[in-house]
Parts: structure tokens; C-alpha cells; sequence
């Protein structure tokens, strides 16, 4: 996962600062600024005022201090694509007993193959026969890896 990036001024420093009081973490290196640790999210601030944030809540953090950032999220979240950007995908089925069968299945899906799941128009999975999940999964395994 790469981190958010962007930079912020002195004030929003400030107020980072403040706000990460008590998630600060100690650090000897001269070119940051902040470091904090929040819930699933590592935070840096470095010299040049480049805010970091890595980790599952990196989103939620960092658009805090980015109103373009929180737009943008708001925007890509209201849109009509399926999701934005590749992505890995993986499900599994099964019996659910302890020796019972299991299939794992997982696929990366491109912006080409996207697009193709898109137009395929499934809801919910819940909704589909058997059949016509076999049937869907001989359209895409040629665009899936």
C-alpha cells in the first residue's frame, strides 16, 4: 500500500501536533518534523512539510488535514465505478465444518477487466444461480489473472 502524500503549512503542523499530543512517537532524525502512531495509521511530517500517512486508516486520518483530499475521497466514493483502481480480490466457500471442502479463489483484476465486470452488471452475488456464476467465470478468467 503506498502512502497518502501532501503538503500542508505551518498552522496545520501546529494543529497535527496538537492533535497527535498523545500518539507521538520518539524520533532522532533531523528531517522530521512529526511522527505519530493513531490507529492503523503511521503519520510523518517531514522538514519540507510533506504529511505521510501509511497504514489501513491512512485515509481516514490524513483527510483531516486535506480538504481536497476528503473532496476528492467524496467524489471517487459517489461515483458509478465499480472501484477506482486495480485491485486484488480473493473469497472463499465452503462447507464451513472443520473437514469439509474448501475453495479458496483470488484474481487481480486491471482497469480493462474492471470495466468488463462493470458492464456485466452483478448486484449481488447472493442473488445468482450456480449456473450462472460458472457461466460468469468462464467470461472473465481469460481477463483476470
Amino acid at each position: 500500500m503506498e502512502p497518502i502524500k501532501f503538503l500542508i503549512n505551518e498552522n496545520i503542523l501546529n494543529k497535527m501536533k496538537k492533535f497527535y499530543d498523545s500518539q507521538m512517537v520518539p524520533f532522532e532524525s533531523e528531517n522530521l518534523l512529526l511522527k505519530a502512531h493513531a490507529i492503523g495509521c503511521d503519520i510523518e511530517v517531514t522538514s519540507n512539510y510533506e504529511a505521510s500517512f501509511l497504514g489501513q486508516n491512512a485515509v481516514h486520518e490524513a483527510k483531516h488535514w486535506s480538504r481536497s483530499l476528503a473532496k476528492k475521497i467524496e467524489q471517487e466514493k459517489n461515483s458509478d465505478h465499480l472501484c477506482m483502481h486495480p485491485h486484488i480480490g480473493a473469497a472463499e466457500t465452503g462447507s464451513a465444518d472443520f473437514l469439509g471442502p474448501l475453495c479458496v479463489v483470488a484474481c487481480y483484476a486491471d482497469d480493462e477487466a474492471l470495466e468488463i465486470i462493470k458492464n456485466l452488471h452483478i448486484d449481488n452475488i447472493d442473488d445468482l444461480s450456480n449456473q450462472e456464476i460458472i457461466n460468469y467465470a468462464k467470461l472473465l478468467k481469460g481477463h483476470l489473472i
